[in-house]
């Protein structure tokens, strides 16, 4: 949970960190990829992290009006990279 008056560039890259350190423990255990289920805001800062998250399904609106939708996350090497990157600040660029 992020405090709502916190910066939001610091709390992405809090983010990025947080799910790269994941990824590499997933990665260690040998997972290839991991599920999660999460809102619209943190599906826009993994691609802004470009970490590439894949939908799976349609997004689904809980009875408190919540939208939560299914990604699919890689935790390849190049995925865990660009988290770091996008912790540390710097631009992210997404190969074409």
């Amino acid at each position: 949970m992020v405090h709502p008056d916190a910066d939001p560039r610091l709390s992405r890259r809090l983010a990025a960190g947080v799910l790269a350190a994941a990824g590499r423990v997933a990665r260690e255990q040998g997972v290839t990829c991991y599920l999660t289920v999460s809102d619209p805001v943190l599906e826009r800062v993994l691609v802004w992290a470009g970490a590439a998250p894949r939908r799976l399904g349609t997004p689904v609106v809980d009875r408190h009006g919540f939208t939560a939708l299914a990604l699919e996350i890689d935790s390849g090497p190049a995925t865990i990279a660009r988290l770091d990157m996008a912790a540390q600040g710097e631009r992210v660029k997404m190969a074409a």
